[in-house]
């Protein structure tokens, strides 16, 4: 099974892993943990747990674009 690591524009570039794994074969997108920044890599909403939570799920919805391919909600 092949694996190919993505970082999707949009979000912080670690050089200690990546952001999108997605597996081909049986078509596996694991995302890395994200957390309230941006993609420069600055904290969003310092002291607002609503406003981190909200860059959090951006970051979610930035990974999954980012990934090769039509979206199931299966």
């Amino acid at each position: 099974m092949a694996v190919t690591l993505l970082n999707p524009d949009g979000l912080i570039e670690s050089p200690a892993y990546r952001q999108v794994a997605v597996a081909s074969g049986s078509r596996l997108v694991f995302i890395a943990g994200q957390v309230a920044w941006d993609a420069e890599g600055k904290t969003v909403g310092a002291g607002d747990l609503a406003a981190q939570v909200e860059q959090c799920y951006r970051n979610v919805a930035t990974a999954l674009a980012g990934g090769p391919g039509p979206r199931s909600r299966t």
